[in-house]
Protein backbone atom coordinates (compact mmCIF):
# COMPACT_ATOMS: atom_id res chain seq x y z
CA UNK A 1 0.00 0.00 0.00
CA UNK A 2 1.34 3.49 -0.84
CA UNK A 3 0.27 7.03 0.04
CA UNK A 4 0.99 10.17 -1.98
CA UNK A 5 2.29 13.37 -0.40
CA UNK A 6 3.87 16.55 -1.82
CA UNK A 7 7.37 15.24 -1.19
CA UNK A 8 7.07 11.79 -2.71
CA UNK A 9 5.75 8.29 -2.14
CA UNK A 10 5.65 6.69 1.31
CA UNK A 11 5.49 2.90 1.53
CA UNK A 12 3.26 1.53 4.28
CA UNK A 13 4.51 -1.80 5.58
CA UNK A 14 1.93 -4.48 6.40
CA UNK A 15 1.16 -4.85 10.08
CA UNK A 16 2.87 -7.76 11.83
CA UNK A 17 0.99 -9.47 14.66
CA UNK A 18 2.40 -11.91 17.18
CA UNK A 19 0.33 -14.89 18.28
CA UNK A 20 0.94 -17.19 21.23
CA UNK A 21 0.04 -20.87 20.85
CA UNK A 22 0.35 -23.72 23.32
CA UNK A 23 1.01 -26.94 21.39
CA UNK A 24 0.74 -30.46 22.81
CA UNK A 25 1.37 -33.89 21.30
CA UNK A 26 -1.72 -36.09 20.94
CA UNK A 27 -2.30 -39.61 19.62
CA UNK A 28 -4.91 -42.35 19.33
CA UNK A 29 -4.52 -46.07 18.47
CA UNK A 30 -5.83 -47.16 15.08
CA UNK A 31 -8.11 -50.13 14.40
CA UNK A 32 -5.13 -52.41 13.72
CA UNK A 33 -3.59 -52.00 17.17
CA UNK A 34 -3.83 -55.00 19.49
CA UNK A 35 -4.17 -52.56 22.39
CA UNK A 36 -7.04 -50.58 20.80
CA UNK A 37 -9.44 -51.19 23.69
CA UNK A 38 -6.84 -50.33 26.32
CA UNK A 39 -6.17 -46.81 27.53
CA UNK A 40 -2.50 -45.89 27.68
CA UNK A 41 -0.83 -42.58 28.37
CA UNK A 42 1.80 -43.13 25.65
CA UNK A 43 1.93 -44.73 22.18
CA UNK A 44 3.13 -48.34 22.14
CA UNK A 45 6.07 -49.69 20.19
CA UNK A 46 5.16 -51.70 17.03
CA UNK A 47 1.48 -50.71 17.32
CA UNK A 48 -0.08 -48.31 14.79
CA UNK A 49 -1.32 -44.97 16.06
CA UNK A 50 -2.44 -41.70 14.57
CA UNK A 51 -0.50 -38.69 15.82
CA UNK A 52 -1.13 -34.99 15.81
CA UNK A 53 -1.07 -31.84 17.92
CA UNK A 54 -3.50 -29.96 20.11
CA UNK A 55 -3.27 -26.19 19.53
CA UNK A 56 -4.57 -23.67 22.08
CA UNK A 57 -4.60 -19.92 21.59
CA UNK A 58 -3.15 -18.56 24.85
CA UNK A 59 -2.62 -15.07 23.44
CA UNK A 60 -4.58 -11.88 24.04
CA UNK A 61 -5.93 -11.62 20.48
CA UNK A 62 -7.78 -13.97 18.08
CA UNK A 63 -5.54 -16.24 16.00
CA UNK A 64 -6.34 -16.07 12.25
CA UNK A 65 -5.03 -19.57 11.47
CA UNK A 66 -1.97 -21.00 9.75
CA UNK A 67 -0.72 -23.97 7.72
CA UNK A 68 1.29 -26.90 9.08
CA UNK A 69 3.87 -27.60 6.39
CA UNK A 70 6.06 -30.18 8.14
CA UNK A 71 5.83 -32.66 11.01
CA UNK A 72 8.73 -35.04 11.72
CA UNK A 73 9.20 -37.76 14.32
CA UNK A 74 12.79 -38.69 15.19
CA UNK A 75 14.42 -41.30 17.44
CA UNK A 76 17.95 -42.53 18.09
CA UNK A 77 20.13 -39.45 17.80
CA UNK A 78 17.97 -37.59 15.25
CA UNK A 79 17.58 -40.54 12.88
CA UNK A 80 14.40 -39.77 10.93
CA UNK A 81 11.58 -42.20 11.66
CA UNK A 82 8.66 -40.48 9.97
CA UNK A 83 8.14 -37.39 7.88
CA UNK A 84 4.52 -36.38 7.38
CA UNK A 85 3.61 -35.60 3.80
CA UNK A 86 0.24 -34.27 4.91
CA UNK A 87 -0.16 -30.51 5.05
CA UNK A 88 -2.91 -29.32 7.36
CA UNK A 89 -4.67 -26.01 7.79
CA UNK A 90 -5.31 -24.73 11.28
CA UNK A 91 -8.57 -22.83 11.61
CA UNK A 92 -8.98 -19.47 13.31
CA UNK A 93 -9.06 -19.64 17.12
CA UNK A 94 -10.52 -17.25 19.64
CA UNK A 95 -8.63 -16.56 22.86
CA UNK A 96 -8.56 -19.73 24.97
CA UNK A 97 -9.96 -21.89 22.16
CA UNK A 98 -8.34 -25.21 21.15
CA UNK A 99 -8.39 -27.51 18.14
CA UNK A 100 -6.97 -30.98 17.44
CA UNK A 101 -5.05 -31.60 14.22
CA UNK A 102 -4.21 -35.21 13.31
CA UNK A 103 -1.54 -35.85 10.70
CA UNK A 104 -0.63 -39.44 9.76
CA UNK A 105 -0.85 -43.01 11.07
CA UNK A 106 2.52 -44.58 11.87
CA UNK A 107 4.12 -47.73 13.30
CA UNK A 108 7.39 -47.11 15.15
CA UNK A 109 9.71 -49.97 16.07
CA UNK A 110 11.75 -47.85 18.49
CA UNK A 111 10.89 -47.30 22.14
CA UNK A 112 11.80 -44.73 24.73
CA UNK A 113 12.19 -40.99 24.13
CA UNK A 114 11.97 -39.37 20.71
CA UNK A 115 11.04 -35.95 19.36
CA UNK A 116 8.30 -34.43 17.25
CA UNK A 117 9.00 -31.21 15.34
CA UNK A 118 6.45 -29.06 13.53
CA UNK A 119 6.90 -26.16 11.13
CA UNK A 120 4.08 -23.68 10.54
CA UNK A 121 3.43 -21.03 7.92
CA UNK A 122 1.56 -18.03 9.35
CA UNK A 123 -0.72 -15.73 7.41
CA UNK A 124 1.11 -12.81 5.81
CA UNK A 125 3.89 -11.43 7.98
CA UNK A 126 2.45 -12.65 11.28
CA UNK A 127 4.72 -14.35 13.81
CA UNK A 128 3.76 -17.45 15.79
CA UNK A 129 5.25 -17.88 19.26
CA UNK A 130 4.91 -21.48 20.40
CA UNK A 131 4.90 -22.87 23.93
CA UNK A 132 5.47 -26.28 25.48
CA UNK A 133 3.15 -27.09 28.36
CA UNK A 134 4.95 -28.31 31.48
CA UNK A 135 2.35 -30.66 32.99
CA UNK A 136 4.38 -31.22 36.16
CA UNK A 137 4.74 -27.51 37.01
CA UNK A 138 1.48 -26.45 35.28
CA UNK A 139 3.09 -23.70 33.19
CA UNK A 140 3.92 -22.81 29.56
CA UNK A 141 7.53 -22.61 28.37
CA UNK A 142 8.33 -20.41 25.36
CA UNK A 143 10.39 -21.83 22.49
CA UNK A 144 13.00 -19.41 21.21
CA UNK A 145 12.45 -20.05 17.49
CA UNK A 146 9.35 -18.62 15.81
CA UNK A 147 6.85 -20.48 13.60
CA UNK A 148 7.92 -23.93 14.77
CA UNK A 149 7.51 -26.31 17.69
CA UNK A 150 9.57 -29.13 19.19
CA UNK A 151 8.71 -31.53 21.99
CA UNK A 152 9.90 -34.88 23.37
CA UNK A 153 7.56 -37.86 23.03
CA UNK A 154 7.73 -41.25 24.71
CA UNK A 155 6.92 -44.68 23.26
CA UNK A 156 6.26 -47.48 25.71
CA UNK A 157 7.86 -50.85 24.97
CA UNK A 158 5.50 -53.54 23.67
CA UNK A 159 7.04 -56.26 25.87
CA UNK A 160 6.62 -54.05 28.92
CA UNK A 161 2.88 -53.76 28.26
CA UNK A 162 2.53 -57.51 27.71
CA UNK A 163 4.47 -58.23 30.91
CA UNK A 164 2.27 -55.79 32.81
CA UNK A 165 -0.87 -57.56 31.57
CA UNK A 166 0.59 -60.95 32.52
CA UNK A 167 1.37 -59.71 36.04
CA UNK A 168 -2.17 -58.35 36.42
CA UNK A 169 -3.67 -61.71 35.37
CA UNK A 170 -1.39 -63.61 37.75
CA UNK A 171 -2.38 -61.28 40.60
CA UNK A 172 -6.10 -61.72 39.83
CA UNK A 173 -5.79 -65.52 39.74
CA UNK A 174 -3.83 -65.48 43.00
CA UNK A 175 -6.53 -63.41 44.74
CA UNK A 176 -9.27 -65.75 43.49
CA UNK A 177 -7.35 -68.84 44.60
CA UNK A 178 -6.68 -67.44 48.09
CA UNK A 179 -10.26 -66.24 48.44
CA UNK A 180 -11.64 -69.65 47.44
CA UNK A 181 -9.35 -71.50 49.83
CA UNK A 182 -10.26 -69.25 52.80
CA UNK A 183 -13.98 -68.65 52.29
CA UNK A 184 -15.01 -71.04 49.55
CA UNK A 185 -16.25 -69.98 46.15
CA UNK A 186 -19.42 -72.05 46.43
CA UNK A 187 -20.36 -70.41 49.72
CA UNK A 188 -19.76 -66.96 48.27
CA UNK A 189 -21.91 -67.60 45.18
CA UNK A 190 -24.72 -69.01 47.35
CA UNK A 191 -24.61 -65.94 49.58
CA UNK A 192 -24.73 -63.59 46.59
CA UNK A 193 -27.67 -65.50 45.08
CA UNK A 194 -29.59 -65.32 48.38
CA UNK A 195 -28.86 -61.61 48.70
CA UNK A 196 -30.12 -60.99 45.14
CA UNK A 197 -33.27 -62.97 45.90
CA UNK A 198 -34.04 -60.89 48.99
CA UNK A 199 -33.47 -57.70 47.00
CA UNK A 200 -35.90 -58.63 44.21
CA UNK A 201 -38.48 -59.84 46.78
CA UNK A 202 -38.28 -56.49 48.56
CA UNK A 203 -38.54 -54.65 45.24
CA UNK A 204 -41.62 -56.65 44.24
CA UNK A 205 -43.36 -56.01 47.54
CA UNK A 206 -42.61 -52.30 47.29
CA UNK A 207 -44.17 -52.14 43.80
CA UNK A 208 -47.31 -53.98 44.98
CA UNK A 209 -47.68 -51.66 47.97
CA UNK A 210 -47.37 -48.63 45.69
CA UNK A 211 -50.35 -49.74 43.53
Amino acid sequence: MTQENPVGTISVLPQTNEHSLRIEFIFKPTSKSKFLLSRHKYPIQNNPFKYGIKITNIGSKPFPGCAIIKADITFNADSLIHNSETEANVRALNCGESTDIYMDSVVISSKGTGFISVEMKPIGTDIIKTYQYDEFHKKDNLLQKNNCWLSPIFLQGELEILQQRTNELILALTIITVYESVIGLKTTLSYMAALAGHFFLFLGQSLISAQ
